[in-house]
């Protein structure tokens, strides 16, 4: 076949190229035959599936079921545990204290470490110093009991300094209320 009777042939496929292609690129013809080979296969008819090749052999067959069973219940979220530092901050504030958090994080142990394995924060003001253990109302007696049988304790408070357990508790208006508990 000729290229200048190709090219007559098929004028709507060699609209869809570019101008400057069609008059000065000896490969246009090319491009052309395979511009159409690409529109014949898009328009030709889908393969036949071939008959021996076994089909959705892992498929499980559709099962009927009579009875749905009931909804799995959720599961309540766990409500975290409130953080009382910034309230205590801001109540030993108020208090004329100047203060400050004493309570790390080891990185390596995955825990808090309290000064001296009993305070939260260290509190200056009113003409003494104050170890602050901050906890909520329900582990009120078990703080109380960990900051008294401390060995650390003694010396504290025999050094004239103070010890305060500062608890958090909910009101009846649901307001958060602290405790004072001096040790």
């Amino acid at each position: 076949m000729d290229y200048q009777q190709f090219i007559e042939e098929n004028k709507a496929l060699a609209e869809l190229l570019p101008r400057r292609e069609r008059e000065h690129d000896s490969s246009y013809a090319y491009r052309l035959r395979t511009l159409k080979t690409l529109r014949e296969m898009d328009a030709a008819p889908p393969k036949p599936e071939n008959p021996f090749k076994p089909q959705n052999r892992h498929k499980q067959p559709d099962r009927v079921t009579i009875f749905a069973p009931p909804p799995a219940p959720e599961k309540p979220k766990r409500k975290k545990p409130a953080n009382h530092n910034q309230r205590s901050r801001d109540y030993l504030v108020s208090l004329g204290y100047r203060v400050t958090m004493v309570e790390t994080y080891n990185a390596f142990s995955g825990r808090k470490q309290d000064l001296f394995g009993i305070f939260d924060y260290l509190a200056i003001g009113n003409g003494h110093t104050v170890g602050v253990q901050v906890t909520s109302d329900s582990a009120r007696s078990a703080r109380r009991k960990k900051i008294l049988e401390s060995p650390h304790f003694k010396d504290w408070s025999s050094s004239g300094n103070k010890a305060l357990l500062l608890t958090w508790g909910k009101n009846k208006r649901g307001h958060w209320e602290a405790t004072e508990q001096w040790l």
